[in-house]
């Protein structure tokens, strides 16, 4: 049966909790959408609307807002995962009715505790834009733990035969490599080309790469973060974000790479392969 799904203000999400939302108004808890006859209240939409914004911009910084990803801008991709999101878990919560699977003391228990841990890495202004508190908080954590347990229960009906499945792996072998290959990059991102030039030459001479990071990333979420510029992607995005035919040699520097105006100063530190 096709779900339905009935969309009340999603307009406002993204922006309250972008660099564009800055005035901050008393929270009223409403239903955003109804999803197979579920209503959505607007707590539980902007928390994954804030977890899944702080996500992004914990990779591009601010400059995510004026960038453009997999043809959408920041706004729409952040909805757009936010309502998947929203599918699964509701999706998760039906099965678990269906098949009388009910969430354990513990991880009641243990969404208590990961909902105060992660309050208490929220400010209070944007606790208000999001209008969650702990007890609500445990929830959202609760249907999370739940969705988990729900995928793991349907994961377990499917039985692999493993003749097959070997066949498989010897046929698409280099396939999967391809595609599960990953990329440990370390970046600096400017927004002066000319900056940017002169990095790029000082870390292809040899210089520190994290002390070229330091004095000149203009990220502040990289530069507070313990990763500094270090990423790990899959071979596929990483190629695709800096429009590249092959991974470079470990080792090597990319760049400047010009992405809107935004410049990013690459080194490849690891290729990780599948198997």
């Amino acid at each position: 049966m096709k779900k339905k799904i009935i969309m009340g203000l999603l307009c406002a999400g993204v922006l309250a909790l972008s660099a564009c939302g800055n005035k901050t108004s008393a929270f009223v808890e409403e239903v955003v959408m109804v999803i197979d006859e579920q209503e959505v209240m607007k707590s539980e939409y902007m928390t994954y609307m804030y977890m899944n914004t702080q996500a992004l911009l914990s990779v591009g910084g601010e400059e995510i807002w004026d960038m453009e990803m997999d043809g959408m801008n920041a706004d729409e991709l952040i909805q757009t995962q936010v309502l998947q999101t929203m599918q699964t878990v509701i999706a998760a919560g039906d099965y678990a009715q269906e098949n009388e699977i009910v969430l354990e003391e513990q991880y009641k228990e243990k969404s208590i505790e990961d909902a105060k841990s992660f309050l208490a890495t929220v400010s209070e202004e944007d606790i208000a834009k999001i209008g969650v508190k702990e007890e609500l908080m445990a929830s959202y954590m609760e249907k999370s733990y739940l969705y988990s347990i729900v995928y793991q229960n349907i994961a377990n009906e499917y039985v692999v035969a493993e003749e097959e499945k070997e066949a498989y792996h010897t046929e698409n072998k280099e396939l999967i490599k391809e595609q599960y290959t990953e990329v440990a990059t370390n970046m600096i991102m400017l927004d002066d080309k000319e900056v940017a030039e002169e990095v790029a030459q000082k870390a292809k001479d040899g210089e520190d790469f994290d002390a070229l990071f330091e004095a000149h990333d203009i990220s502040p979420e990289a530069q507070e973060s313990e990763e500094k510029g270090k990423l790990t992607i899959y071979k596929d995005q990483f190629l695709s974000t800096f429009t590249l035919e092959e991974v470079p040699p470990v080792g090597e520097v990319l760049g400047p790479i010009d992405m809107q105006g935004t410049y990013f100063v690459v080194l490849v530190e690891e290729i990780m392969y599948f198997y």
